[in-house]
């Protein structure tokens, strides 16, 4: 099961840590978060395809390292930190705190431009940089704003026991934005600084992801208003994935086998002598699906419009056999409904993953593809 461990820190809103200790990272769940934000708008489909091939470390194959420096000079090193820092947050947060529903927030520059996102408008009140995502907290039903953080120097200690600068610069871009509905209510939202610290084979320093909740102030949701609110942010969610794929109606059944194996066992684990799992385990049953699809190899993504993209899609299979490079397919399941209640069940094995709010992707490899 592709799984890497980091030290989790999770601090609640008044700054105590309610959660500490080993934690497993799905790496399919950061590879389906980089496509969905591939499909949502970023060229850069060949860096988290790396994930799988040249960035992981292959002398520390059990904790979240990257190999070497990360890169050969400082700006390479940032870009790629500042990459996987959205992608592995972005997993964090879906694995750990169960929030789906990630829309960019690509907000004007100028201040007092808006943006409408489904139920709720988006205001920037100041300058400077703004949260990352907006998305939706289905266990405690309501909107949530979330910040990225990617750092490969300061010290791990910090992240472990204190409050790191990224956490406090985090902070602030919250107070940079304003969350309205029905004629300029503010509304209230959980804010989330999800940082790593980055381990790398030069530095071997400890691996740390720390998810940080600021208090935050508005008017909460009435349960009617949520079900509507998070309704049109799946809506809203699910009508840009389908446009990044050029809105298909040709639809792929993919097959694929269930998982044998179990989530490895933390050092956590034995010394508590209790289970510390993931919220996000492997599924033994196999799972068949229909799907709007598109491959994703180093060269870019190509969206699976008819029988010749999906010969197309076999082709590339083949092609990467003698080059060992990876072969994705993302998938949008067919007839998904925006209602919040259609929402399938998780699904993870070693060769894909299959999540609730109706996304997928899958090693092109492993599985069995078809036009449905």
């Amino acid at each position: 099961m592709p799984y890497r461990w980091t030290y989790l820190r999770k601090v609640d809103q008044h700054g105590s840590t309610g959660v500490s200790g080993e934690w497993p990272i799905s790496l399919f769940r950061a590879a389906l978060c980089a496509a969905e934000e591939t499909i949502q708008g970023s060229p850069f489909a060949s860096a988290w395809l790396r994930l799988f091939q040249d960035h992981l470390s292959t002398s520390e194959q059990r904790m979240l390292r990257w190999r070497g420096n990360l890169g050969s000079s400082s700006e390479v090193r940032r870009a790629y930190s500042g990459l996987y820092g959205r992608y592995f947050a972005r997993a964090l947060l879906a694995g750990e705190l169960g929030i789906t529903d990630f829309i960019p927030l690509d907000l004007p520059r100028k201040t007092y431009r808006k943006r409408d996102f489904g139920a709720v408008t988006v205001c920037r009140v100041s300058k400077g940089d703004v949260p990352d995502w907006i998305a939706w907290d289905p266990r405690r039903p309501g909107h949530v704003l979330c910040e990225a953080k990617g750092r490969l120097t300061g010290r791990s200690q910090d992240f472990l026991t204190g409050e790191p600068a990224c956490i406090k610069w985090g902070k602030a871009q919250f107070e940079r934005i304003e969350v309205t509905h029905s004629g300029n209510t503010r509304v209230a939202t959980r804010n989330w600084v999800a940082a790593n610290r980055w381990s790398t084979d030069a530095d071997r320093e400890q691996a740390v992801s720390l998810l940080w909740d600021p208090p935050s102030d508005g008017e909460s949701l009435t349960p009617e208003e949520a079900r509507g609110h998070g309704e049109a942010m799946r809506r809203h969610r699910l009508e840009a994935l389908a446009r990044g794929l050029g809105n298909p109606e040709f639809t792929v059944r993919i097959r694929a086998i269930g998982s044998d194996g179990e989530v490895p066992s933390s050092e956590t684990d034995a010394k508590r002598g209790s289970s510390f799992g993931p919220f996000e385990s492997p599924s033994r049953e196999p799972h068949e699906g229909c799907y709007h699809a598109a491959i994703i190899t180093p060269l870019g993504i190509r969206a699976i419009h008819d029988g010749n993209d999906l010969n197309a899609a076999r082709a590339a299979v083949e092609n990467s056999a003698s080059t060992d490079e990876s072969v994705m397919i993302f998938g949008l399941a067919k007839g998904t409904s925006k209602t919040l209640e259609s929402g399938q069940a998780l699904w993870l094995s070693d060769n894909g993953i299959v999540s609730a709010d109706g996304s997928a992707l899958f090693n092109l490899k492993s599985v069995e593809v078809e036009e449905a």
